[in-house]
């Protein structure tokens, strides 16, 4: 689905190379050809943002309403609302695509996008000031793009310049860009210029999801809030410009009108500009931080710094000739950050992204997330004893690799024997797509809290997920395997002591609270994914700004945070409510201890149509979070263990 927004305010954009073009020869011209057969026709929200442009908002909506590709949905976003927008507007209503969203005025058009944006659904969003034209066949060729680029993010073209008394219809217009870089477009460049027309642009609008909105306290310098947006979307994928001009950009003598300025007072009012706009991509939009913070865009986020700190500097004699060199030396001699700098870096992120965040005085909902691999009777088991013992029910995400048919098949039984159950199963990419994988989990959801669970993990004791929800997450990090019975670290295989257990007022009498910098070993250890629970934003932050490949290395590089952790208090039940049963093991990022069981042996168990014997192991109580025990078998559907061990 393709969003346009319209949107009534106007800026320029920084270099314009003007050239005269005929508007009716070009319009035939299709120099960016693309494949229109068979193109799927996903729908487009245009996002047009507005302010009291009603005289020419009605041109810009029936060049909405000419496009030769029909699905569409048009928001029509305005900053404020009258009653000549809203008649302006009016006539369009009786077209079920087209929307009328007004608000309040902000002075910026970056907020009715936003709100535009949030009020569509569509794969696609086009943009669309409320003073610019779209040629008939703009969407039709950007969609045919898009779907022959899945790795384009971000789509802009050419358009036409028309002035004040001219009628593209009639008049040779010139073009907006005669040099740009067309084709892919370099980060790099992006970064010095920005090269895509508002109107012009098609995003994804999956890249939202790590991108953050528009910024909407950019609106004081020219083309701020779009500039920054396309370089917060840029490291995310592909950025492609088109040479034909699909757009018509209507220039007013009156459109950037301002107080006279000198020349002086211009460079400084662009270089404010240019700070505040690169400060605001480095620093990010909203709950998340900003994508060039996360390590795998580090050469995109340093470019951007760099051009930060030169606009912060201010104008110098021959600043942009040093500038230039240097930055590009430092490209050409680009070294990834020490593992120490990259730790810092991440830490750094972390609590200036945690600084922007609202307190959350309720805490209402909780989602948990499940990491398998080739273990698919074992996770049967986990998901099995969690719809028995934990209530209220709550949706489930499986993240899992299988490295064989056989493999998917065992676990193509198990996602049919939960299909009703609000448990999601999400097959990992590839050997080395969990890190994004995770990330397109977890960026999407909107509960309060978050725990994972491994996929050997058993729950052997009923739960009441409502009796976590109401500690605060900046002082608790409560915990589903901790328990008065846990006396032995089995990581290590030696005695742990047990804590010093506060008497703290949050307790019940069947709740146990410590501190986690005055324990050791496993009660020392709150960034856990084996049943511990977390504030959501606070664990997708966390992931974003770390480099792992599976849940091994993702809980290893979580340690960077636990100075910011450790002195919170941990809050558990008396008796361990789940339990790890470590019979194999299936990763070989980490040597960690486990049982022999080789996992095709309990997958032929499994094809034999047999899972584990849970109900055996409720009530159990075991001394350390990991326990090898043999796993009782049962018949699917069956309750006792007597064929199985006759068999064997």
């Amino acid at each position: 689905m393709i969003t346009v927004v319209l949107i009534t305010y106007r800026l320029p954009f920084y270099y314009m190379i003007f050239s005269s073009v005929c508007v009716r020869k070009n319009m035939r011209k299709t120099s960016d050809s693309v494949n229109f057969m068979n193109i799927p026709s996903e729908i487009i929200d245009i996002i047009v943002p507005t302010y009291h442009r009603y005289e020419i908002l009605v041109e810009t909506l029936e060049s909405v309403q000419a496009q030769t590709y029909h699905h569409w949905e048009c928001w029509i976003a305005e900053d404020g609302e009258s009653e000549q927008t809203s008649a302006a507007v009016a006539p369009f209503l009786h077209d079920k695509r087209f929307h009328y969203l007004p608000g309040i005025h902000s002075g910026t058009p970056a907020t009715p996008r936003n709100r535009a944006i949030q009020a569509g659904q569509a794969p696609y969003i086009a943009f669309l000031d409320d003073d610019d034209i779209w040629l008939p066949h703009k969407l039709e060729q950007q969609n045919a793009f898009l779907n022959n680029h899945p790795r384009c993010v971000l789509l802009g073209s050419n358009a036409f310049i028309m002035k004040e008394n001219q009628d593209y219809r009639k008049d040779t217009l010139p073009l907006y860009f005669v040099k740009a870089p067309f084709g892919p477009v370099p980060y790099r460049k992006l970064v010095q210029d920005d090269y895509f027309i508002n109107s012009a642009v098609v995003i994804r609008r999956t890249a939202l999801k790590y991108s953050g909105l528009q910024n909407e306290l950019l609106h004081r310098g020219p083309d701020g809030e779009d500039h920054d947006l396309w370089l917060r979307i840029g490291p995310l994928g592909e950025m492609w410009l088109m040479s034909n001009p699909l757009v018509i950009y209507r220039e007013f003598s009156a459109k950037h009108a301002s107080p006279p300025k000198t020349g002086s007072e211009r460079r400084m009012e662009n270089y404010r500009t240019r700070f505040k706009i690169y400060a605001s991509v480095l620093q990010g939009v909203g709950e998340m931080p900003s994508p060039l913070l996360f390590p795998e865009y580090d050469r995109q986020e340093r470019i951007c710094r760099s051009e930060r700190d030169f606009y912060a500097a201010g104008p110098r004699t021959l600043g942009r000739l040093r500038h230039d060199l240097g930055s590009r030396l430092a490209s050409l001699f680009y070294r990834p950050l020490s593992k120490k700098k990259q730790q810092e870096k991440s830490l750094h992120a972390f609590i200036e992204c945690k600084a922007r965040w609202t307190r959350m005085e309720k805490r209402t909902t909780v989602e948990c997330i499940v990491f398998s691999k080739d273990r698919a009777m074992q996770l049967h088991g986990l998901l099995a004893t969690m719809l028995e013992n934990v209530s209220p029910a709550l949706p489930v995400h499986v993240l899992y690799r299988a490295s064989s048919p056989a493999h998917q098949k065992a676990y193509d039984d198990v996602n049919d024997m939960f299909r009703e159950q609000n448990v999601r199963f999400i097959q990992q990419t590839n050997d080395c797509s969990f890190k994004q994988d995770l990330m397109e989990i977890l960026f999407p959801l909107t509960c309060d809290m978050l725990f994972f669970l491994v996929d050997d993990i058993l729950f052997i004791e009923p739960v009441d997920l409502r009796d976590f929800l109401k500690f605060d997450p900046d002082e608790f990090v409560p915990s589903l395997r901790m328990g008065r019975n846990l006396n032995r670290c089995y990581v290590l295989q030696t005695p742990q002591s047990l804590p010093n257990f506060l008497n703290h007022p949050s307790g019940g009498s069947d709740k146990i609270i410590w501190q986690w910098d005055k324990a050791e070993l496993d009660w020392s250890y709150p960034l856990s994914v084996d049943g511990h629970f977390f504030s959501r934003r606070e664990m997708s932050t966390m992931a974003a700004l770390l480099s792992f490949n599976a849940p091994n290395s993702f809980e290893d590089q979580l340690q960077i945070f636990k100075p910011l952790f450790h002195t919170r208090y941990g809050i558990g039940y008396k008796k361990s409510r789940i339990v790890n049963i470590p019979c194999n093991r299936v990763q070989t990022e980490i040597k960690n201890l486990s049982g022999n069981t080789h996992p095709d042996e309990l997958l032929a168990q499994w094809q034999k149509g047999y899972q584990i014997d849970y109900e055996k192991l409720f009530g159990m109580t075991n001394e350390s979070a990991h326990q090898e025990i043999t796993l009782p078998m049962t018949l699917r559907g069956l309750c006792t263990t007597a064929q199985y061990l006759q068999e064997h």
